[in-house]
């Protein structure tokens, strides 16, 4: 089963992906989660605080595997 981090857990596995990958790529994260969280405001089915955590960490899987990638050089 997917769990969703709490918003506290997202922020801190996203300053951890920072560290490990730094990059301008944290403030497209940082756009993306305001974003769904506007549009998850106007759909009632939609929770504006999960849509905020997914966009946070939409990128977070490919930053990691790409310092993963980087380390195996």
């Amino acid at each position: 089963m997917n769990k969703i981090p709490t918003l506290s857990k997202a922020q801190e596995m996203l300053e951890e992906a920072v560290l490990r990958n730094p990059g301008n790529w944290k403030e497209h994260s940082l756009i993306v989660a305001s974003c769904a969280e506007q549009i998850a405001k106007n759909i009632s089915y939609l929770d504006p605080e999960v849509a905020y955590i997914l966009g946070l960490l939409h990128d977070i899987g490919s930053c990691l595997l790409y310092t993963s990638d980087a380390a195996d050089d």
